[in-house]
């Protein structure tokens, strides 16, 4: 049984007990009863304490959350409102671009309702057992909502705390944002174990730094830029004692980066996974995890992971799996065969059931008549010393097919050395045709590289 007096949550510097969060999320419940009988409620906001409570609030009430990002363009919103059924959106973003048939509320509008006021009619509460419906990132295509139970959920976070030692007496600190599932997951994951959170507005490398620090954390989240930023801050000094994981996710891992990691003495486990499988569903806690290109370890408790012999396709199922991807009935099945998922990135299990990820199967390349994945092309030209982030894409050309292009973000190095240096390492069906140095690539909210804006920019 939790003490209510103990620290549930530390939210930009203040303590929140247990005593204090039931307070809140008993307020935010009454609040969600004025809203009618929702089939979905959506919530479009970069306030991290709102979506917390949120989330907590409608897991008690089974109440399916829909969970949109503020930035969301108005398309792609609309798209996704009319997936998933849901024309109730609450938010604090100023215009955000809907259809005149959502009902759009604002947060201050929202907290300052009476209970018993009721400002939409009531509909039939569904009676489905959808808890959460989280968009897919949507970084080389349309997102999609991805439904998931309370089962699943709970499976995903059951399975990683036990696999990653999350304890009562842990605190997980969350810099990563809500309305994705990577950072959405640490919440459930915290509940679970009854382990204390520190919750941040927003990922800042110096605060991030600090809080290691000061809260004594024991986990923490990361995408590799995030990690890249505060060995920078911290002028690689090693990160606090207490901290026993650093789990990297989002994006993958240079050997490079890895391996300065190690030598500041981070202690990185490396993740795969999805909002499709509620989190990650493989992971490396090896000693040398990050170390080896493409190797992410061993499935997950729970999972079964294996790759289509013809294609390579990576096929995931288990307890954590979702129900399916979103449709107004909210009914299951969409897009699992045999309850199982295909990635849609392509891989290989060794031997010993390591798996090994090789990049999108949607986004390979055809040069010279070879299939090729950017990924691969991208942990080649990473080992070059000094250089940053570099992603692979291709223009299309009469005689190669797919020209490789390599872009990179301009640093301290010699460009034409770089070039020079790729030429003489990589196989020349590999080996990028044409080097772009550009300041900054262009990322997505999750650190993955947005592979169309990429492509506009070498159209250019």
């Amino acid at each position: 049984m939790r003490d209510p007096e103990a620290t549930a949550l530390w939210l930009c510097g203040d303590s929140i007990t247990y005593q204090q969060l039931e307070i809140n999320l008993a307020r935010v419940v009454n609040l969600i009863s004025c809203c009618g009988d929702q089939k979905v409620i959506g919530l479009a906001s970069g306030n991290a304490w709102l979506s917390f409570l949120f989330v907590q609030a409608c897991s008690q009430i089974n109440q399916p959350l829909l969970m949109l990002s503020p930035e969301l363009p108005g398309p792609r919103l609309q798209q996704l409102l009319s997936q998933c059924g849901c024309n109730f959106v609450i938010t604090d973003t100023t215009g955000l671009d809907t259809s005149s048939e959502t009902t759009v509320i604002d947060e201050q509008m929202f907290y300052s309702l009476q209970p018993g006021e009721v400002i939409r009619d009531a509909t039939g509460r569904n009676s489905t057992n959808i808890q959460l419906i989280v968009a897919t990132s949507g970084s080389s295509g349309e997102p999609k909502g991805v439904m998931l139970s309370a089962a699943a959920i709970e499976a995903s976070a059951v399975a990683v705390n036990a696999s990653l030692g999350l304890q009562a007496n842990d605190c997980w600190l969350n810099c990563l944002p809500l309305y994705h599932i990577a950072g959405l997951s640490i919440i459930y994951r915290c509940h679970f174990a009854a382990a204390s959170m520190v919750l941040q507005q927003g990922f800042k490398a110096q605060q991030v730094w600090q809080d290691l620090h000061r809260y004594s954390i024991s986990h923490v989240s990361l995408v590799p830029a995030m990690l890249s930023h505060l060995i920078d801050v911290s002028c690689d000094a090693s990160p606090p004692g207490t901290l026993r994981v650093a789990l990297i996710g989002g994006a993958a891992l240079s050997p490079t980066l890895a391996e300065r990691a190690r030598q500041a003495g981070w202690p990185l486990v490396i993740s795969y996974g999805m909002t499709e499988t509620a989190s990650l569903c493989a992971y490396d806690a090896s000693a040398d995890a990050g170390m080896v290109a493409g190797r992410v370890g061993h499935p997950l408790d729970g999972f079964d992971i294996s790759v289509a012999s013809n294609e390579g396709t990576i096929l995931v199922s288990g307890a954590a799996l979702m129900s399916g991807y979103a449709n107004p009935d909210l009914s299951p099945g969409s897009g699992l065969i045999d309850n199982t998922f295909a990635t849609g990135d392509s891989g290989r299990l060794d031997e010993d059931g390591i798996l090994y990820v090789s990049g999108r199967s949607d986004e390979a390349l055809l040069s010279a008549g070879r299939t090729i994945h950017p990924r691969e092309v991208e942990q080649q030209l990473e080992q070059f010393t000094g250089i940053g982030r570099v992603a692979v894409t291709a223009i299309t050309d009469p005689v190669w097919g797919d020209r490789l292009v390599a872009v990179y973000e301009a640093g301290s190095f010699d460009a034409s050395c770089f070039e020079s240096w790729a030429r003489e390492q990589l196989p020349s069906v590999i080996c990028p045709r044409i080097f772009m140095p550009i300041d900054r690539l262009p990322l997505n909210s999750m650190g993955k590289i947005d592979r169309s804006k990429l492509r506009q920019i070498i159209r250019q």
